[in-house]
């Protein structure tokens, strides 16, 4: 791995308050990197990982692409279950868009693109594009750039440099992976359409799982989540993007990881068969507070997002 330099949360990127108030511990079950501190501001309530990295050795974290934000997948049962699943949930997302109007599709942070070939899948009219840290696109992308038909790649800093305006700008558990989520999502706003939105999901680490697993909760996930929301304190953040937003809730199975982590092992199909045995527990108790929030935000008025 490059040198990640992590530096102490000295203040919070949301309020600016530098009232961070230690909450308790939180271990890196994923790299061994050790144990970090949670920390939360007093004044608006968010969330953070301290240490955390500098913001030009960040992308740094993720050069290898070996941590579960990279998850390499194979022709197996549960990886046919995670793409039955990420088509279900674009094809609710595109609802009401009519089957041949094209549109642009944005994956930021898309990881090992698998939501990116979803789109493509479900929507081959439409121009995806599929962008992340690296220069170079993941190896699932390769593959089907071999093959002819594939996303578009754009690394960050090209996205950011290029002038196109999209429709739809998805970004599935990224936010919290963010140095600074406001500034993160000004600019994306500016890269919409008229008529376009931004679809986020984040982790809720006040999910009903913490009562019980609290220590070996995967939604903190440091030091690759920066920042840790809950319903008040992203409610809070997005009002000061001054823009319509809609904010609900929805569940992503979580058990497999805990049990992961509870045994100190790497995530593998064993831990993915005991997750599903035991997602029923999940449900039960995350019935109020459910383990992902999820918002629509956009330059015009936004629809009601149901669960």
């Amino acid at each position: 791995m490059k040198e990640v330099v992590y530096v102490k949360r000295e203040t919070c990127c949301v309020c600016g308050s530098s009232e961070l108030v230690f909450e308790h511990s939180i271990r890196d079950f994923d790299s061994d990197l050790g144990v970090f501190e949670l920390v939360k501001c007093a004044r608006c309530g968010m969330y953070y990982t301290s240490p955390h990295p500098t913001p030009d050795t960040l992308a740094n974290l993720y050069f290898n692409r070996d941590t579960r934000n990279f998850d390499a997948g194979n022709s197996g049962f549960f990886t046919k279950i995670k793409s039955f699943l990420a088509k279900r949930l674009i094809r609710k997302l595109i609802q009401g868009v009519p089957a041949n109007k094209k549109i642009s599709i944005v994956d930021f942070g898309c990881g090992n693109g698998e939501f990116s070939l979803s789109f493509q899948e479900v929507m081959p009219q439409a121009d995806v594009y599929a962008v992340d840290f690296a220069s170079q696109p993941p190896a699932g992308l390769r593959a089907h750039q071999r093959a002819g038909k594939y996303p578009h790649y754009m690394c960050t800093p090209d996205f950011y440099k290029d002038d196109r305006k999209y429709d739809i700008i998805f970004m599935r558990h990224v936010l919290e992976h963010a140095d600074n989520p406001l500034e993160m999502l000004r600019a994306l706003l500016r890269k919409l359409t008229d008529t376009g939105f931004i679809y986020i999901e984040v982790p809720n680490i006040k999910n009903g799982l913490r009562l019980f697993f609290n220590n070996y909760l995967p939604s903190y996930y440091p030091p690759y989540h920066l920042m840790h929301y809950t319903r008040e304190n992203m409610a809070y953040l997005l009002k000061k993007l001054d823009v319509p937003y809609a904010l609900t809730q929805t569940e992503m199975p979580l058990m497999s990881n805990i049990v992961a982590n509870r045994l100190h092992a790497r995530l593998n199909n064993w831990h993915r068969l005991w997750g599903v045995l035991l997602h029923p527990v999940q449900l039960a108790l995350c019935c109020k507070e459910h383990t992902v929030l999820v918002a629509k935000v956009g330059n015009k008025s936004v629809s009601s997002l149901g669960r």
